[in-house]
């Protein structure tokens, strides 16, 4: 094991880490893991690193591994930010690296380059960039929202909100978090408008797409009872 190459310590480091995440997210799979010999996150997280530092061939597929699990599972969005900032500056046109920087940088707070970042996705979109769809544009037009609505710019926000709705729609992506928090911001800007007509409509929507249990669900059953739609 010492003499192996950072491209074999690939499939280690995700052992190490997924043999150990398995059965936490997952306990019915735990006596199946049992099976196999024990994980060590910490040791797995190390050995990515080392295999996106030092390999040649897997170098890329490490650190996509290392941005998904910071941004996620580790909480740690800078670290991921930097690994997403690096990929998009290497691969400018790789789609799914482009919408992944965007993210980052709306999630650490860096929401006017979050903005600018996803102006020109959704313009790569209008342009029929290879790769860019919509699920690239319902990020886009969601973070480009957020934006303009945090700086007053409200008739903007509401045309990026409905991009993150139509967007949505063309990729069945109704249940996902960007759908539902832009019917909800458009229903209170309804609400803020005096158009409680509309207003119910986006939070019935909400309703029908999002699970009982879902935030968005509570939040849209609120709204409509608070301002008695």
């Amino acid at each position: 094991e010492e003499e192996l190459n950072p491209e074999l310590l690939l499939g280690d480091a995700l052992f190490n880490y997924f043999s150990v995440w398995i059965p936490e997210n997952y306990p019915m799979l735990k006596p199946v893991v049992a099976f196999f010999p024990k994980g060590d996150k910490t040791l797995g997280l190390k050995q990515l690193e080392d295999v996106a530092q030092n390999a040649f061939y897997a170098r890329v597929e490490a650190q996509y591994f290392l941005f998904r699990l910071y941004a996620s599972e580790e909480k740690q969005p800078f670290k991921a930010l930097s690994i997403t900032s690096y990929l998009h500056s290497k691969y400018p046109n790789n789609p799914y690296f482009h919408r992944f920087f965007a993210r980052q940088l709306y999630v650490v707070g860096r929401t006017e380059e979050a903005k600018e970042v996803s102006l020109e996705i959704l313009r790569r979109i209008d342009e029929g960039w290879t790769g860019y769809e919509a699920n690239s544009g319902r990020y886009a037009a969601f973070f480009a929202a957020q934006y303009f609505e945090r700086v007053g710019q409200t008739n903007a926000a509401k045309n990026y909100y409905l991009k993150t709705i139509s967007y949505g729609e063309e990729s069945e992506s109704q249940e996902s978090g960007y759908h539902l928090y832009a019917l909800i911001q458009l229903g209170k800007i309804a609400v803020a408008e005096n158009d409680k007509k509309k207003a119910k409509d986006y939070f019935e929507r909400v309703k029908s797409y999002a699970n009982r249990k879902h935030p968005a669900h509570k939040e849209a059953r609120d709204f409509i009872k608070k301002n008695k739609l």
